[in-house]
């Protein structure tokens, strides 16, 4: 909790030892006096319970503050997560999961571009089974999160997507996260524990114009044609997969 939460609970928690002990007093003044006692008991019994529904109070106005702010994105979704077609751009949050945070169940994101968020894009805290198919996650100017991280009890499966410009690709702190068939440019791979197919690689993914945000691929992309057939029929702009002679990386098929 920060300072100010911290410092108002111990000040409660002092005055609840001042009503205990003036509880004991008057436990002893009963028992030399025991007649006119009960106002006296009862006003301390409503001062101890007063001082402690306050900080019952302060604690969970802490804790709401807390996830609050550990959870900031563009989106929080709490129940099944269900993407296909779709942008995050240049969503801003100081912690992991700039654009998406997933508190929910299963989920699936196909076709989808994640670009320039700051805090990273995506931050799974589920305790489902999710995939990621064709996406491609392109970090800000200056990247200081991973693209996507892992942070729960659920499971993560990406594929044929590609990911350039950020400090991690794939973070896993807690979960179950496997990768194949997926580029990573100016990123590091991953980081913690991933099950990692034979089919990916570092590679330049050569967009048709990043700077002007245009991430679509051009002809010198080394994400062209080296896709699994995970029956997406269409990409982002509703062109067929495959456009040529194979199936291409990312949520743009050349």
């Amino acid at each position: 909790f920060n300072a100010h939460a911290v410092r108002h609970l111990n000040e409660l928690g002092h005055r609840l030892e001042a009503r205990v002990r003036g509880l004991e007093e008057a436990l002893e003044i009963w028992s030399e006096n025991p007649d006119g006692i009960e106002a006296r008991l009862q006003r301390c019994l409503d001062d101890y319970d007063a001082a402690l529904r306050q900080r019952h109070m302060t604690l969970f106005s802490a804790l709401e503050e807390e996830i609050l702010v550990a959870h900031s994105a563009a989106v929080q979704v709490h129940g099944s997560l269900w993407l296909t077609d779709t942008q995050w751009l240049n969503n801003q949050s100081a912690q992991p999961g700039g654009a998406l945070v997933h508190l929910g169940g299963d989920g699936r994101i196909v076709n989808s571009l994640f670009a320039r968020n700051s805090g990273g894009d995506l931050t799974f805290e589920h305790d489902g089974a999710a995939e990621i198919l064709h996406a491609t996650f392109v970090g800000p100017d200056t990247p200081a999160h991973a693209a996507l991280t892992s942070d729960g009890g659920g499971s993560i499966s990406v594929q044929n997507s590609l990911f350039s410009g950020h400090l991690t690709a794939l973070d896993v702190i807690t979960g179950s996260v496997s990768e194949d068939y997926n580029l990573f440019h100016a990123t590091a791979p991953v980081s913690g524990t991933v099950s990692q197919g034979s089919h990916s690689f570092v590679g330049n993914p050569a967009f048709v114009d990043a700077a002007g945000g245009n991430f679509h691929l051009s002809a010198n992309s080394e994400a062209l044609n080296v896709a699994a057939d995970l029956g997406i029929a269409t990409d982002f702009d509703g062109e067929a997969r495959s456009g040529g002679s194979g199936i291409d990386f990312g949520y743009d098929e050349t």
